[in-house]
């Protein structure tokens, strides 16, 4: 609400939000980028979203084949990367978005990798999340990187 607002000149997110951030603003003039590295090796992260997955065993397989069909269609990828913004998996969708142009020369060039988090557990991702916040707040490293041992060590 306050980068919508002009209140913040910089947030770290994703193409996820800015659909809420331009309903907040409609006349917001943004864009996005990667996040530089100290290497100066640039590197899109991406990850995944939305995903959708039906499950076998339950007598309605051929009802979730159908869903899926239906979201894959061209068609209707579209209206959803229309209203999401985001760049589609599906082939023949195109993404109409000048604000995220910077990123998509990065995946247009190969230059895309996945989000680490794509590849834990949500209780992971959870506690990191409650860990760097609790950092950001209290400013502890020893406690932080305490708490990040335990979290990568851990067998989930």
């Amino acid at each position: 609400q306050m980068f919508a607002n002009g209140e913040g000149a910089m947030m770290i997110t994703g193409t996820w939000a800015q659909s809420d951030i331009e309903k907040n603003n409609p006349e917001i003039q943004m864009g996005m980028f990667a996040m530089p590295t100290d290497n100066g090796v640039n590197m899109l992260i991406s990850g995944i979203d939305p995903g959708i997955a039906a499950m076998t065993g339950t007598g309605k397989e051929e009802y979730a084949a159908k869903f899926l069909e239906f979201v894959t269609r061209t068609e209707n990828a579209q209206i959803y990367t229309d209203y999401d913004k985001s760049p589609s998996p599906i082939k023949g969708v195109k993404t109409d978005n000048p604000t995220i142009d910077l990123m998509l020369s990065y995946i247009e060039e190969g230059k895309a990798i996945p989000w680490w988090r794509d590849y834990i557990s949500t209780g992971v991702v959870s506690d990191e999340a409650d860990l760097a916040q609790a950092f950001l707040m209290d400013g502890d490293l020893d406690t932080f990187l305490t708490g990040e041992e335990e979290i990568v060590l851990r067998k989930e």
